[in-house]
C-alpha cells in the first residue's frame, strides 16, 4: 500500500490560501484545524513560530484571546535568529 506523508507545508499553505479566501466561520476552524496539523509535522523553529502567529490571528479574528494569546507567546519563546 501506498503512504502519503503530509508535510509541515501542505497544511500551512492550504491553510493560508483558505484564510485568505473566506471569511466564513465554518472556514476558520477548518483553519485552526490545518494549523493544528501543521505544528504537528516536522519543521524548523522559523516555520513553526509563523504558524502560531498566524493561528493567534484567526484565535483574534474568532474572539478567542486566550488561546491567540498563548500561540503569540509561544511563538515569541522559539526565538529563532535568521543566519
Amino acid at each position: 500500500s501506498i503512504s502519503i506523508k503530509r508535510s509541515f507545508e501542505a497544511f500551512f499553505l492550504k491553510a493560508y490560501a483558505l484564510a485568505d479566501s473566506s471569511l466564513d466561520a465554518s472556514c476558520s476552524s477548518t483553519v485552526i484545524s490545518l494549523l493544528e496539523d501543521a505544528l504537528r509535522c516536522p519543521s524548523d523553529r522559523l516555520r513553526k513560530g509563523q504558524a502560531l502567529n498566524n493561528l493567534g490571528s484567526v484565535y483574534v479574528d474568532c474572539g478567542k484571546l486566550d488561546a491567540a494569546a498563548d500561540c503569540y507567546i509561544n511563538a515569541l519563546k522559539i526565538r529563532h535568529t535568521r543566519a
